[in-house]
């Protein structure tokens, strides 16, 4: 079941997001978050996010299966000398909290992940 996320991503002139996404006592789905935009406060979320159980959260993630993702991603065939940098700690109530991380490089699902992630927090 899921725990925690926190999740950034960052490019290399500047600019990117921050993203922290936790289940609460009261068994809601909390967040806050932080980029450019917010002048790098975090903008926390109200309180708690009823219309969205954690257990439908959870289950988008497990079909995602993060925990499958190579452990580092990177482009094959040069090297990145500036571009996007992503790092992402995934926690469950059941095991070790996982961490994986990007540059210029994405799992295949990556795009239904940022989804996931919006689902909860809006666009960021």
């Amino acid at each position: 079941m899921f725990k925690r996320i926190k999740f950034e991503i960052k490019g290399a002139m500047g600019g990117g997001r921050e993203v922290e996404i936790w289940t609460g006592d009261d068994n809601k789905i909390h967040y806050k978050k932080a980029g450019v935009d917010y002048g790098w406060f975090f903008v926390p979320s109200p309180e708690g996010i009823s219309e969205l159980s954690v257990d439908s959260f959870s289950r988008s993630l497990g079909l995602l299966n993060v925990s499958t993702w190579k452990k580092h991603y990177e482009p094959v065939g040069y090297m990145v000398l500036d571009g996007r940098h992503w790092a992402l700690t995934y926690e469950t109530t059941d095991g070790p909290a996982i961490t994986k991380t990007g540059e210029n490089a994405y799992p295949k699902n990556w795009e239904e992940f940022l989804a996931a992630l919006e689902m909860v927090v809006g666009e960021f």
